[in-house]
């Protein structure tokens, strides 16, 4: 359930701030205009990359991509809420070339957050910051008890 979405008075070039017009097609198109990589209701969609020789699983390289997730979603006008999920991991193998040798390996790693966007936020003291997951080490229920969550950062 969307929370109630106030009539902001917010200055900005025409249609720059869909939300604000009070409706939840308002705000999932402010949304879906801010993710780089994709749509999903009420979150922020990106895709990072990894190459093959990376390890594609592990606590500290999730954690390293949330907080660039929601470091980008903030960059982007968005507030996340609650935890960043991986959602999909696709391997790909670029084609061999003519001396048959393979160019390329790579993982695309795709995470998603709900979020709010920023221009509507009536609570930014929630909003999960890098700083937070970065102390928590991914663990939002940590970083609550800790007192972190709204903690700028």
């Amino acid at each position: 359930m969307s929370p109630e979405l106030p009539n902001l008075p917010v200055e900005g070039k025409p249609g720059q701030f869909p939300a604000t017009d009070g409706t939840d097609e308002g705000r999932e198109r402010e949304i879906a205009k801010r993710s780089p990589d994709g749509q999903s209701p009420g979150r922020f969609v990106k895709t990072i990359r990894i190459g093959r020789l990376a390890p594609a699983d592990g606590d500290e390289l999730h954690t390293a991509n949330a907080v660039g997730v929601v470091q980008e979603a903030m960059q982007r006008g968005l507030h996340a809420r609650g935890d960043v999920y991986l959602t999909r991991v696709e391997e790909h193998d670029e084609p061999l070339n003519a001396s048959g040798v393979r160019r390329s390996q790579f993982t695309d790693l795709t995470y998603e957050v709900a979020v709010v966007p920023a221009s509507i936020d009536t609570a930014p003291q929630d909003t999960i910051t890098p700083k937070v997951i970065h102390r928590s080490g991914g663990d939002r229920d940590a970083a609550d008890d800790a007192g972190d969550v709204g903690d700028s950062g």
